[in-house]
């Protein structure tokens, strides 16, 4: 073990012995500490649980209440106001007496604090991902070295100054810093993301004191911390002083074994409370005469009157004088005293202690209180506990004895106008959100939190990842060298395991944590293994984990890849070897658009045992608020990305990757992942013979039964419910409650629903619905949700097709005009033309009115999401649909031919084909950005001040398309419009030639396949078991796949309402459906656009039938699919805006609704977004396709009716007719 943790484990409070002598009141210029990876702090006091030192036992026991405040007595907030603030270029340009109590800083700004400088308005946020924002020169940082540097002014009563210790925390402050009081130097720290505390009672006095504080933008601390986010600089958390007695309770540990009577059960045969108390003192006189009474209680909503559970009186055994302990500053040596405890608790109810779990947060509140010899009370400090405990057996992670799924989701601490300085209202609404939307855990990606984060998570029920700040990916992004990260490194090797030992003392009694993280993306060394030692040592009642190194190293305790694809998952579940279960550290990249695939993940979590779940990348768009001018001239906020300050390198929208936006409201992608995970699930059946259906409800919850749920039905008729006196439709159905983990067979009469429905397409609707009202949601909040099938399946399945046979036709000039006149020769106004030099529809006219302000044409392309772009070499979807032309398709005027003839109804049957090819003439609208490289690939940027291009750029792709040049596309279509306006079209596309054939494989995947089929073998035969199926890349082929294939026309502006009965009321895709019942909705277009910070391809609507778009007046479009469905979307912007914007004030509405109406449209991917994702079950392979589509006016007076046409009677009578 290394001397630094020797060091952490000896002395509960000090980690370094430095006087203030030491460091005097200046900076020693000549010996930079912030370039110094040895000197990490100075001065600074040993890690230790969250200490409050109240004056009475009943602040200490409501401590953790919603209006609970520390006493006022003990604790002066310093923060939580204006501080005096100067920023310098560099820490040689800082005023030398600054710090110095006659320096007149009233010339300076005034900052907040908490807060970081760069949201306030001074210096420039950075974000980089990989990449460092300065040269790789370790442990040396730029000269221009951003340098802020802050003062104070602060008072403190005469009390504090007599027989009292006086601590100066700083809870979070980054990068690096020195402090000090009334002119002397206290000392220096580094880790941006945990507390440092320094003992400043010899410094202060009565009345008013000075404080300053020199922050370092840039420190050797800094090549620890490449965490893909923003690089954020300042005092970003609390600052305050804490007034301790002269002994005092420095440090406690709770521990909660359990011993449970089977595995597998929840029933326990043994729990105990076990304490470790360590109390310091000036005198050991003073220290062998005092005592610990410690009283346990149960967390409830009134504490006033509560009684303990248990009990007790500890006395304190003296450990004698320590040089080791000698406080910085302080007169005397300091003596140690301990007091250690267990109980059995099993006396507490008829099965012993209420256990913690997410599901079930059962807390009590455990008072510590320092007893004098003569009886007095010195101090009290409390915690919450929660009985848990966490191990790996059988391959599984088990919490409470029972294997657990995780939920999980990385989630960064951001704010868009505070940074890092979140408060508890961000965490509050972000736990609410996570609960809500069926997610049980959070890493704390990729560092410490705020302390109280940690406890409304043991309070609302979060499993938490808790993980040292330790990232240093920018040292070698592939990972494919041994000891070329500073985790290998002996100078860097203290400094990293002091992270990991600093968080773990801290952190130790929360219950939320689960598992113990000795950081990300570090490469793999000997600081890792310490680290790992050292949690296992300390809480071996938690589980260690670290994905680097292959994440099979002996630093994890968990199989932990990141964005393995399903395949790699099986088999890392299937390696004979191994006694690990598999947890993703994070997966499912939701990077704008995206999300797809993810039910698949589920379906295969759920059917291995030794697959539990994992995180998903990640919580939260990572946009900060800037100013822009948009195309009208007005200044308007929006969420910036790297670049978007000026800052260089930066890495563009790669932090925009969250499942919600930065003001906490989901993105459409939450509704796929609530359904996914859902506690409940709902299986159909119809006996033989009998009447009704049979529904099997399993409760997936692993410790809570049904209990807290209602459980009802309904049933829908073609997308309406069918209602029981007036009501939604939903009935309630009683059964009984169903135990974790079991399930159980309820009888639904719905038969009396369904009387005379036999056409209609129905299905059955279940839900379960939370009973009374929770700290995260309300009464009747859905927790899980199902929609099944009644009817027989009345479509196709979604493949190309074969051509038919053309009936005959006669040739007809170009273009081909159909006019309708009434009985008494008066023009009807209805008109319908068809271009002859595209073949399209080019004006439709009924009652006089326009419907189309751009032609109904054939589309075959998407703006392109950020997955699009994944990949590189020209491997990306996005680059091969470019080289294709696909984004600039045009029918071809030579091509094209036109027939008619009349139909058997009255109306006009007409024909055209031709050819659409890529418009030499027009400028590609599909860009790339910064992303679009594999990680392991991506190099610094190109050129210093250029941002990261989302529009259009330039890629060679001859190497891959030949000579054959870009493709193209044969179309033939027949309309059929008949005399009160309808038009039918009928059309075959034959895309076999859209994309070149000429393809190369994948390679990047594909090579680190053949290495992970060898690593399995070297790991089955015992020879390497670290390298068995390592890699984190496996298998993966870009499939040759279009966006879509469709139509597009437009309608008037007036044409904002927009109603439609398919999936929703959400956006929804191919591969991102499952949590969007298909109902009939009804919208607006400014609803239907998904404002993603980069835009692309949005609003899309799955599984539609019929589709209507109309004004308020009732004129407009309707649209109903032939029986493949639709994928239909209607946005006020144009593709090229959506293809070019940078950001989403950049759209601006061109005056045309435009109108999408797909047969098929291409999945969202997501397994990752910098390789091709999309399942190949969810591409389009080029080929013969068929379908139909039936527009109709909506609400408009036509020749044979002064009545509107509902949508739906306009579908079902085409159904009822044979015609879908």
């Amino acid at each position: 073990m290394s001397r630094a943790i020797t060091a952490q484990a000896k002395t509960p409070l000090l980690s370094a012995q430095v006087s203030h002598s030491d460091h005097a009141s200046s900076i020693n210029k000549a010996h930079k500490d912030w370039e110094n990876p040895q000197v990490y702090q100075r001065n600074r006091l040993g890690s230790h649980v969250p200490l409050v030192s109240h004056t009475q036992q009943s602040l200490a026991l409501t401590q953790f209440s919603d209006a609970a405040q520390p006493s006022a007595s003990s604790v002066i907030l310093l923060s939580g106001t204006q501080w005096r603030f100067n920023l310098f270029e560099m820490p040689e340009s800082v005023t030398p007496n600054f710090h110095d109590p006659s320096f007149n800083s009233y010339q300076w700004s005034k900052i907040q604090v908490p807060s970081n400088w760069e949201c306030q308005g001074f210096g420039t946020p950075i974000y980089t991902n990989i990449i460092y924002p300065f040269p790789v020169t370790p442990p040396y940082v730029p000269k221009d070295n951003p340098t802020g540097c802050y003062t104070h002014t602060f008072d403190i009563a005469e009390d504090w100054t007599n027989n009292k210790r006086v601590f100066l925390q700083f809870e979070a402050v980054g990068s690096a810093f020195y402090c000090w009081v009334n002119g002397a130097m206290v000392g220096y720290a580094q880790d941006t993301f945990l507390s440092s505390e320094f003992d400043v009672t010899e410094l202060l006095k009565a009345g008013s004191n000075h404080l300053a504080v020199q922050v370092m933008r840039w420190s050797d601390g800094s090549y620890l911390e490449d965490q893909d986010h923003w690089w954020l600089s300042g005092i970003h958390r609390d600052v305050f002083l804490l007034a301790k007695p002269l002994t005092f309770i420095s440090d406690y540990h709770v521990r909660t074994p359990l011993t449970f009577a089977a595995k597998g059960s929840s029933r326990l045969s043994s729990a105990r409370l076990d304490l470790s108390i360590e109390v310091l003192s000036i005198d050991p006189q003073l220290l062998s005469g005092h005592s610990v009474a410690a009283k346990l209680y149960h967390d409830t909503p009134d504490l006033t009157e509560a009684q303990p559970v248990l009990e007790t009186t500890l006395d304190l055994t003296g450990q004698g004088p320590s040089t080791s302990d000698r406080m910085a500053g302080s007169k005397a040596d300091w003596h140690r005293g301990a007091a250690q405890g267990s109980w059995s608790m099993m006396s507490l109810g008829s099965s012993g202690p209420a256990l913690w779990s997410a599901e079930e947060p059962n807390l009590y509140i455990l008072v510590l209180s320092l007893i004098a010899p003569d009886g007095s009370h010195v101090e009290s400090e409390s915690c919450q506990v929660g009985f848990r405990q966490d191990e790996i057996k059988g391959r599984q992670l088990l919490h409470n004895n029972r294997p657990i799924m995780i939920k999980g989701v990385n989630r960064h601490m951001h704010e868009d106008r505070r940074g890092k300085a979140v408060t508890e209202e961000s965490m509050l609404a972000d736990i609410k959100l996570l609960k809500q939307f069926n997610f049980n855990a959070v890493r704390n990606a990729h560092y410490p939190n705020n302390n109280r984060w940690y406890e409304l998570c043991n309070q609302y029920g979060i499993y938490l990842m808790d993980e040292a700040n330790v990232e240093t990916h920018g040292f070698e992004p592939s990972f494919t060298k041994k000891d070329a990260h500073p985790a290998c490194w002996p100078e860097w090797h203290d400094a990293i395991v002091d992270r990991g030992v600093r968080m773990i003392r801290r952190d130790k009694n929360h219950p939320s944590i689960i598992v113990w993280s000795c950081g990300n993306e570090s490469g793999f060394g000997s600081a890792h293994s310490d680290m790992a030692k050292f949690y296992r040592q300390l809480d071996p009642s938690r589980p260690t984990h670290y994905e680097g190194g292959g994440s099979r190293t002996d630093a994890t305790d968990i199989i932990c890849p990141m964005y393995a694809r399903i395949d790699e998952c099986i088999s890392f579940a299937n390696i004979p070897t191994e006694h690990r279960p598999v947890i993703q550290c994070e997966y499912a990249h939701a990077m704008g658009n995206s999300n797809g695939n993810y039910k698949e993940y589920w379906e295969m979590y759920d059917s291995h045992p030794h697959l539990q779940g994992g995180f998903i990348w990640d919580w939260v768009d990572q946009g900060l608020i800037n100013t822009a001018t948009d195309a009208s001239g007005k200044t308007v906020e929006y969420w910036a990305y790297g670049g978007d300050f000026g800052s260089f390198p930066d890495d563009a929208q790669f932090c925009i990757n969250g499942m919600i936006w930065p003001n906490r409201e989901p993105h459409p992608g939450c509704f796929e992942a609530k359904a996914a995970m859902a506690p409940v699930a709902f299986k159909l059946s119809k006996p033989t013979g009998q009447p009704g259906y049979m529904v099997t409800v399993y409760n997936k919850h692993w410790f809570i039964s049904t209990e807290g749920l209602v459980f009802d039905f309904r049933v829908m008729a073609d997308g309406v419910p069918i209602k029981q006196d007036g009501d939604d439709g939903w009935t309630r159905f009683d059964i009984a409650q169903i135990p974790a983990q079991e399930e159980q067979e309820e009888r639904l009469h719905a038969q009396r629903m369904l009387g005379g429905l036999q056409d209609a397409e129905l299905a059955l609707e279940i839900r379960a619905s939370l009973l009374d009202a929770t700290p995260w949601a309300p009464q009747g909040h859905v927790v899980a949700e199902q929609q099944i099938k009644l009817s027989a399946q009345h479509y196709l399945d979604q493949l190309p097709q074969q051509s038919t046979s053309e009936p005959e036709y006669e040739q007809q000039a170009a273009p081909l005009t159909v006019n309708w006149q009434e009985e008494n020769g008066r023009d009807s106004g209805l008109k319908v033309v068809i271009s002859g030099s595209t073949g399209c529809i080019s004006e439709w006219h009924v009652g006089g009115q326009s419907l189309l302000t751009e032609s109904v044409t054939p589309c075959f392309f998407r703006a392109c999401i950020d997955n699009d772009r994944g990949g590189t070499g020209g491997r990306s979807y996005a680059s091969r649909w470019k080289a294709a032309g696909l984004d600039r398709m045009k029918a071809v005027p030579d091509t094209c031919t036109l027939k008619s003839k009349p139909a058997q109804d009255g109306g006009v049957l007409v024909q055209a084909r031709f050819t659409m090819r890529p418009d030499r003439n027009m400028d590609s609208i599909i860009g790339q950005t910064a992303h679009n490289l594999d990680e392991s690939q991506r190099p610094m940027s190109s050129s210093e001040g250029e941002a990261a291009p989302v529009g259009p750029v330039q890629e060679p792709s001859d190497r891959w398309l030949g000579a054959k040049g870009p493709g193209h596309i044969n179309v033939a279509v027949q309309y059929t419009v008949s005399g009160d306006g309808d038009i039918s079209s009928s059309w075959e596309v034959d895309t076999s030639k859209a994309i070149p054939s000429k393809l190369p494989m994948f390679m990047y995947r594909v090579v680190p396949l053949l290495f992970r089929a060898l690593g399995w073998l070297l790991g089955k035969l015992s020879l390497f078991p670290h390298f068995a199926g390592s890699a984190d890349r496996g298998a993966c082929w870009i499939y040759r796949s279009l966006p879509r294939i469709g139509l597009h026309f437009g309608v008037p502006k007036r044409c904002k309402q927009v109603q439609w009965y398919g999936a929703g009321p959400h956006e929804c895709y191919w591969d991102r459906k499952s949590g969007a019942p298909v109902r009939e909705y009804s919208s607006t277009v400014q609803d239907m656009h998904v404002p993603y910070i980069v835009p692309g391809e949005n609003g899309g609507r799955a599984d539609v039938r019929w589709s209507s778009i109309h004004d308020e007046d009732g004129h407009g479009v309707t649209a109903v699919a032939d029986r493949n469905l639709m994928q239909m979307s209607v946005t006020q912007y144009s593709m090229s805006n959506l293809s070019l914007a940078r950001h989403d004030y950049e759209l601006q509405p061109d005056g045309i609704n435009h109108v999408y109406l797909d047969h098929l449209h291409m999945g969202l991917g997501g397994d990752d977004s910098w390789s091709p994702s999309v399942h190949e079950k969810y591409t389009i392979p080029p080929g013969m396709y068929k379908f139909k589509v039936h527009l109709s006016p909506h609400e408009a007076k036509v020749q044979t009716s002064s009545q509107a046409k509902h949508p739906r009677s306009v579908w079902q009578q085409l159904r009822s007719l044979g015609h879908l």
